[in-house]
């Protein structure tokens, strides 16, 4: 499988903290997507957290998705980039209610969601 962004591969934004709750969110996801369907994710992390550290979260849904294409980004806390990418067609966005401040008002911005 060519892993170019479009048909049959999902991008996943995922806004993380230290919580491990979004795991099984998303791996959730992934499994009605690979029901539409999807047999490859591009996984792209945000976080404050640093590279070593945020992989403790990330290694759960690798390991329960071994049939399935995964590419993994870590992105740190560049809202600008955060921006971009959930602005890309067929994005999804999961958000750690652990997550920075930052970088959950940038992702709820970023969708159309604000608070009031």
């Amino acid at each position: 499988m060519s892993f170019q962004s479009g048909r049959g591969v999902r991008r996943i934004v995922l806004v993380l903290g230290g919580g491990r709750g979004i795991v099984q969110q998303v791996l959730a996801l992934m499994a009605r997507e690979a029901a539409r369907g999807y047999r490859g994710f591009e996984l792209h992390v945000f976080t404050t957290r640093p590279r070593p550290d945020y992989m403790e979260t990330v290694r759960g849904i690798i390991l329960n998705n071994i049939a399935y294409s995964l590419r993994v980004w870590y992105h740190g806390a560049d809202t600008v980039k955060l921006r971009e990418i959930v602005a890309s067609p067929d994005t999804a966005v999961v958000v750690d209610e652990t997550a920075d401040e930052e970088l959950k008002q940038a992702a709820m911005e970023a969708v159309g969601v604000t608070q009031g």
